[in-house]
């Protein structure tokens, strides 16, 4: 046997991936580069100014609830809240 089939049946057993032979990574498959994947964005919704302490709870304790911006309550509804359940609505300045 020859240097020359040597090497041949070398490179044979040895063989690198299809991957590897390849110069643009535009031509790899997806699966090297994970940002070609769909991604999925999640936002934080704005917050509204008004914060509503619940049940008698002052602003040191308690439970506090802020809606999400536009829909906070109107001032009857706010009221009601007070004259009924004991909330307290206190915007931000």
């Amino acid at each position: 046997m020859s240097d020359d089939d040597h090497d041949a049946t070398k490179k044979s057993f040895h063989r690198q991936p299809e991957f590897s032979r390849l110069t643009d990574t535009h031509d790899l498959p997806q699966f090297i580069y994970p940002d070609t994947q769909p991604t999925l964005k999640i936002t934080q919704p704005e917050l509204s100014e008004w914060t509503c302490y619940m049940f008698g709870g002052a602003q040191s304790d308690g439970v506090a609830w802020r809606p999400f911006k536009g829909q906070e309550p109107n001032w009857f509804h706010r009221w009601m809240q007070k004259w009924c359940f004991r909330c307290t609505w206190i915007k931000d300045e």
